[in-house]
């Protein structure tokens, strides 16, 4: 009897072990989301002739699959909302209209691509994947025919004040990171391959 309440206690232990490590390891594709996409504000502020952005709200899209022993592929969809003043740009990027650009809507009605588009897509999409990959290991090299749909919510607001303890959240199916400023909310689920099937 001792015994078994010894091993359920190393098991809760070594659990909580496990989760404060994950929670240590995904501080970094999160600050690296989080770079990324203040570097992509900072780049639409200049092209734009902003004075200043005051915030932003990004959605993403990942639908991936893995064939046998290649690489994970993914389509996406990204959209991103950025504020400044009374001023709203939207920026966006999708596999099929618009693959390796991202494209704005500036508040005048001009549109412009963003420099370094494919840089951008490229790390926001291997942010998510990390965040993922972090939450649920294995999962992703391991999905068979299945798709897995991960979708993102993404907002800054510089105005709001820092958390000195991030707010870090994990469900079976959802995560969410707040530090007062920087805010994600992810979800995912798996799919039937038919779905994505043009």
């Amino acid at each position: 009897m001792d015994d078994q309440q010894s091993d359920k206690n190393y098991e809760k232990i070594f659990d909580l072990i496990q989760e404060e490590i994950k929670k240590w390891l995904i501080k970094y594709p999160i600050k690296k989301l989080e770079d990324l996409l203040n570097e992509m504000a900072k780049n639409v502020k200049e092209k734009a002739n902003l004075s200043k952005i005051e915030g932003y709200i990004t959605l993403i899209n990942l639908y991936c699959n893995k064939d046998g022993n290649e690489t994970i592929g993914c389509g996406y969809h990204i959209k991103t909302r950025l504020y400044s003043n009374d001023k709203v740009i939207e920026c966006h990027s999708d596999t099929q209209n618009s693959p390796y650009k991202i494209e704005c809507i500036s508040y005048n009605s001009k549109s412009f691509e963003l420099s370094d588009s494919l840089y951008f897509i490229q790390g926001i999409k291997n942010s998510i994947l990390d965040i993922y990959d972090i939450l649920k290991p294995g999962v992703l090299n391991n999905l068979g025919n299945q798709y897995i749909d991960i979708s993102a919510v993404v907002s800054m607001d510089p105005n709001k004040p820092i958390k000195k303890n991030p707010e870090i959240i994990k469900d079976i199916d959802a995560f969410r990171y707040n530090n007062g400023i920087f805010n994600i909310e992810m979800t995912w689920h798996f799919d039937d391959p038919k779905i994505y099937v043009v």
